[in-house]
């Protein structure tokens, strides 16, 4: 099992459980043949935990004296970045920003206008 694993509140806490016999020899993954579980209560691979530091007991089935401890880390998700779109919003500012400041010029132009006196 990984020796301190971390994870996000809401994603799932999977884990992979290799061994080796006494000898040395690899017996490789073992994840079907153990349980596990959480403080003596039955935790099923791939679910979620709540945040905080958790200690998993993985039991061997067939010799349940064979047992080890991982020990987890749920912390809770960072903010959410804001994803990029790939579109530079640079260009249509500045058209904005110009048509802003033209309507600006054509509304004193006309205030002006409005304002002078009438002549016949």
């Amino acid at each position: 099992m990984p020796a301190a694993p971390t994870v996000a509140v809401g994603d799932p806490v999977t884990l992979l459980v290799t061994g080796e016999d006494a000898f040395g020899t690899d017996l490789g993954d073992l994840t079907a043949d153990v349980s596990f579980s959480i403080g003596g209560v039955p935790f099923v691979n791939g679910s979620v935990l709540p945040a905080g530091t958790h200690t998993i007991t993985a039991t061997l089935t067939s010799n349940p004296a064979v047992t080890a401890d991982a020990v987890v880390t749920v912390v809770a998700a960072g903010p959410a970045a804001i994803p990029d779109t790939g579109i530079d919003a640079a260009g249509p500012m500045l058209a904005a920003v110009v048509l802003l400041a033209l309507g600006g010029v054509l509304i004193g132009i006309r205030v002006r206008r409005a304002a002078r006196p009438a002549t016949r």
